[in-house]
């Protein structure tokens, strides 16, 4: 009996790891893999953010502790991703002899293996995070249109990082899960009433994160006009910039409304902050 519990933890890992070893991207047989199933994701997403508004025209109380397990399960799943990301990033940087994959997806790349799982399971994380804005809405919180903006179109963003095979994504998705792990920690300690001092740095850190997306996208331009264009993912890349340009002026905006404000006004609800990619 002893003996058995470490067996049973050994064949969960290798089924959880053969199960991400067999992802592949093109067999189209994961969830949620297909066009029309994202797309029309982000169309029930916004139908029922107007009927949930209209059923519930006054807050409905829910238990704090609710807000604080949805946080607490986004900031260890962000830290799960960003963990496997690296990790499966590293050994694929030492098999390949170099890191230059990361700027650079060759064309052609097949989107599959363990790799490319933590993609998927951050694409399938921007589902999960649509709580966010159930939560706000009964709470009676105003939704901001960068805050839906941001929820539905991030999930095209992940979505096209896949369907196109688009370089940098590993890049971005270590960038966007760090941040997230900070900034859903944040949003735990709040729920649980305790919230830390570093509010401004929530904010501050995903401005920094659309400015670091730009830079790190000038190794893939170079690569790619000097190599005559062998890098995947071009249109969904530079689909990918404009989504981050609108978010950064839609962020320093919200930073200039929230902190930069008369001595004595109060600042914005920290439950309305928008979540950034």
């Amino acid at each position: 009996m002893l003996g058995k519990a470490p067996l049973e933890r050994v064949t969960l890992a290798l089924m959880i790891s053969n199960g991400m070893e067999a992802f592949d991207w093109g067999s189209r047989a994961m969830p949620m893999s297909r066009p029309v199933e994202a797309y029309s994701s982000i169309a029930a997403y916004l139908a029922g953010i107007f009927v949930l508004k209209q059923a519930l025209p006054r807050p409905v109380g829910i238990q704090s502790w609710i807000a604080a397990l949805h946080n607490l399960v986004l900031c260890l799943g962000s830290l799960v991703m960003f963990l496997g990301t690296a990790y499966e990033s590293l050994q694929t940087s030492r098999q390949s002899g170099s890191a230059m994959w990361m700027f650079c997806l060759p064309k052609g790349t097949p989107i599959k293996g363990r790799l490319f799982f933590w993609t998927y399971l951050y694409y399938l994380s921007k589902f999960y995070e649509f709580i966010d804005t159930v939560l706000l809405i009964l709470k009676g919180k105003k939704l901001t249109f960068l805050h839906v903006f941001h929820h539905a179109w991030v999930v095209l963003m992940a979505f096209w990082w896949l369907e196109a095979a688009q370089s940098l994504q590993q890049i971005a998705l270590l960038t966007n899960t760090a941040i997230h792990v900070l900034m859903y920690y944040y949003y735990f300690m709040c729920s649980i009433k305790r919230p830390p001092r570093w509010k401004k740095l929530v904010t501050q850190s995903q401005i920094v994160q659309f400015v670091f997306s730009f830079a790190i996208s000038i190794p893939f331009w170079f690569i790619h006009a000097t190599q005559h264009g062998r890098c995947s993912g071009l249109e969904a890349l530079v689909l990918n910039a404009v989504f981050n340009l609108c978010l950064l002026a839609l962020f320093v905006n919200f930073h200039r409304s929230s902190y930069e404000q008369k001595p004595g006004s109060r600042e914005h609800e920290t439950g309305n902050h928008a979540k950034a990619k």
